[in-house]
């Protein structure tokens, strides 16, 4: 894998944007929560967009601007804390206004499952820098799985893309030298076991 491919899909699939890859997926779905009216998408697509992915990013400029963190990279476990406190903040606040919508509860779950899974990044990384890119795509793949139990996706093509590119993925952030082999394959286990078994409860 070139240095270039692996920096493109990290940006690809950066952990910011994976809940929003969620919403995307289970509105094309073909289930019965396509048929929302599409006033009501595209609200949540608006909220989530501008909660989970915009607030976030912005946060980050603002901490680096104050040099609470060195660089956009994250690159010492302990620095990333207070960057995934401050995501979490946003996605309760889209929580919270998506409960005033009448949506399916799948809708609220896959937002919830977003907080579980920075709870336990920000546990972790107090002390071990786990890759939360691999977090992302696990918990993707979980939500993929536990969504075809529900009836929500025709699950076999999804879930071998989903696989394939959480390898690719996997094998760019061991070229970038991001990560350690094991901080790559703890946060897919991880990330996956906890939306799998969220989405199951």
């Amino acid at each position: 894998m070139t240095q270039k491919l692996a920096n493109v899909l990290s940006v690809i699939f950066h952990p910011f944007l994976i809940t929003l890859y969620s919403f995307l997926l289970i509105f094309l779905s073909g289930s019965y929560i396509t048929f929302l009216p599409n006033s009501i998408k595209l609200v949540i697509l608006i909220v989530v967009l501008f909660n989970t992915l915009l607030i976030p990013l912005i946060s980050l400029f603002i901490l680096k601007r104050l040099g609470l963190i060195k660089n956009f990279y994250l690159e010492k476990h302990r620095e990333r804390i207070v960057p995934i406190i401050i995501t979490t903040i946003p996605y309760l606040f889209t929580l919270y206004l998506m409960a005033k919508l009448p949506v399916p509860q799948v809708l609220l779950k896959i937002v919830e499952s977003g907080v579980l899974i920075l709870i336990f990044a920000a546990i972790v990384s107090y002390w071990w820098k786990i890759s939360l890119h691999l977090m992302g795509l696990g918990g993707l793949t979980g939500f993929l799985i536990a969504s075809a139990i529900h009836n929500y996706f025709n699950v076999i093509f999804l879930v071998v893309v989903a696989f394939l590119i959480s390898g690719f993925l996997a094998s760019a952030r061991l070229k970038n030298g991001d990560h350690k082999p094991a901080q790559v394959y703890v946060g897919y286990l991880l990330g996956f076991s906890l939306v799998f078994t969220f989405f199951l409860l």
